[in-house]
């Protein structure tokens, strides 16, 4: 009896040790952010992804089936840091992926910060004097770094410098992305003095150079790709020095005239993402305790494949068979090395895309084309008739006009007169839907959702003072391919997914913002909300 008793309390204390002993938090946060992913591809490529990547989010986590941006534009940069922050551009600061600076009246790059940083992995400043210094906010990672008292470790990868900065924070451990130059990774002097060993070891293999020694077929028998246009088309955009944009793409051929950044529109820029961040947890330890860590990884090829060739391609489709089993092998490396209750991961898009507006033409849907510099040109005559000879307009960026407020202030003239006079000269030009004064979306005076979309997206020093919200399907872009930074759903309507620890599957149909993204995870992960949160907690746990 007595052998019994103390049986019992020695499984009580085993149990209650075992309770006590489990984390709080997930050894591993991995933020995916697809570049351009529209929600419809989950659904549309259904039937040929296999049922370790995709798939296995979608039955194993957390699915909004009515995720969208609720502001614009639609761009990668604020895409990635309203994700990372849980707010909007009017807060984070992140306006587009360059902006108007009102002072010098030259455009204005992200990450830029060639004053302040130095490259590192490169001589060529362009390529890596970037910092997260324009982000006026904290991520998750910089949140996550603080609450463990700077225990945590936090790394970016991503092919494109803005995609990896700004989600990895001003914090972090490292970010790194590809250089065109060489085809290795780079970073700067704002995270690191030099590569790291696993960098290195990484630049090493040279695998942008083994994926660009063979050409880019299709990953099945082309004639299955029926989701898709016949391969060669008019809405397709070429390589450099390509004669078709049919399979098999010649990519040792084309690299000779297009370089190493070629990798960036193959598919197989997704692979060297995947290595990318599979190399980052080996090197930087990540997962392997119970102090939390953070992994932002940005797919960045489906943006530039899509600019390219549109959503009706074979190409597109290519690449996200080919994405979906690199989602797989980082799942099944995830579950092997951190362990599937160990970590959490979150699925999202930093922007969709629209169909080519001269194929929505073609099929009778209203669409476009339109070339801002003929718009500002007739704009700046109307100005100058109305108000004398001047130089009144400093830019037009991110379907927003830029007034020269110095000029105005000197001239005594009253700049929310001007911003009416000028939105409403603007919707009686073609193809325009809607011109909203900046005064009317600081006071917060927005009613209809677009206006609302708008007023979420400007920043008051960032922004321009006159924001332009074309018809639905016209599009500031070529003739072939596609592009986004609507408030059309084509834009907006992205994937939504939470999977691993804490997360409760199913399908949820309410309406969810990308901005929810943030605080849903920071409450899965008992960490804090990153400090200008403005999203509400999704309720997955």
């Amino acid at each position: 009896m007595k052998r019994t008793i103390f049986l019992s309390a020695i499984s009580i204390f085993s149990f209650q040790f075992s309770i006590f002993a489990q984390s709080p938090h997930p050894k591993l946060i991995v933020g995916i952010v697809v570049d351009q992913m529209r929600y419809d591809y989950l659904y549309k490529y259904w039937d040929k992804y296999g049922n370790d990547g995709l798939k296995k989010l979608m039955k194993g986590g957390a699915v909004f089936k009515n995720g969208h941006y609720n502001y614009i534009p639609t761009y990668t940069a604020p895409g990635h840091c309203s994700i990372y922050t849980g707010t909007t551009p009017a807060v984070h600061g992140i306006a587009g992926n360059d902006w108007i600076d009102r002072i010098s009246g030259k455009s204005i790059y992200c990450t830029s910060d060639s004053l302040e940083v130095t490259p590192v992995g490169t001589s060529d400043k362009k390529i890596a004097a970037h910092s997260p210094r324009r982000q006026m906010v904290t991520t998750i990672g910089d949140e996550l770094k603080i609450f463990t008292n700077f225990k945590s470790k936090v790394v970016g990868v991503a092919l494109k410098d803005r995609s990896s900065i700004l989600p990895a924070g001003h914090n972090a451990n490292g970010a790194y992305w590809y250089d065109n130059t060489t085809g290795g990774l780079v970073s700067s002097s704002f995270y690191v003095k030099e590569l790291p060993v696993w960098v290195t070891k990484f630049n090493e293999k040279k695998l942008a150079d083994a994926y660009l020694s063979k050409p880019w077929n299709t990953l099945l028998p082309i004639e299955t790709y029926t989701e898709s246009f016949a391969d060669s088309n008019k809405y397709e955009g070429l390589f450099k020095e390509e004669k078709k944009p049919i399979f098999p793409h010649d990519l040792p051929a084309l690299r000779k005239a297009n370089g190493m950044g070629l990798l960036r529109e193959t598919p197989f820029g997704n692979t060297f993402t995947k290595e990318m961040a599979i190399a980052a947890i080996e090197g930087e330890g990540l997962g392997l305790d119970n102090i939390p860590d953070l992994l932002a990884v940005s797919f960045s090829s489906p943006d530039h494949i899509g600019h390219k060739y549109g959503p009706q391609s074979v190409e597109v489709e290519d690449c996200y068979l080919r994405l979906d089993l690199e989602i797989a092998a980082l799942i099944s490396y995830l579950e092997t090395k951190v362990g599937k209750d160990n970590f959490l991961l979150f699925l999202a898009a930093d922007h969709g895309a629209s169909q080519n507006a001269n194929y929505l033409s073609d099929q009778k849907i209203p669409a476009g084309h339109y070339k801002p510099k003929e718009f500002t040109d007739s704009l700046k005559a109307m100005m100058a008739q109305r108000y004398g000879a001047g130089d009144w307009i400093i830019g037009y960026e991110n379907d927003q006009v830029y007034f020269n407020r110095p000029l105005m202030a000197s001239r005594r003239m009253n700049p929310e007169e001007v911003e009416n006079v000028v939105a409403r000269w603007i919707e009686t030009r073609p193809n325009v839907h809607k011109a909203i004064p900046s005064h009317v979306l600081r006071n917060g005076a927005a009613s209809a959702k677009m206006e609302q979309l708008a007023q979420n997206g400007l920043h008051p020093f960032r922004s321009g003072d006159v924001t332009v919200i074309m018809n639905f399907g016209y599009m500031e872009w070529a003739e072939t391919g596609t592009t986004h930074g609507t408030s059309f759903t084509y834009d907006t309507h992205i994937p939504m997914i939470f999977y691993g620890k804490g997360v409760k599957p199913g399908e949820y149909l309410q309406a969810a913002n990308i901005v929810d993204i943030a605080p849903t995870i920071s409450t899965i992960a008992n960490i804090p909300f990153p400090g200008a949160a403005t999203g509400k907690v999704l309720d997955i746990k």
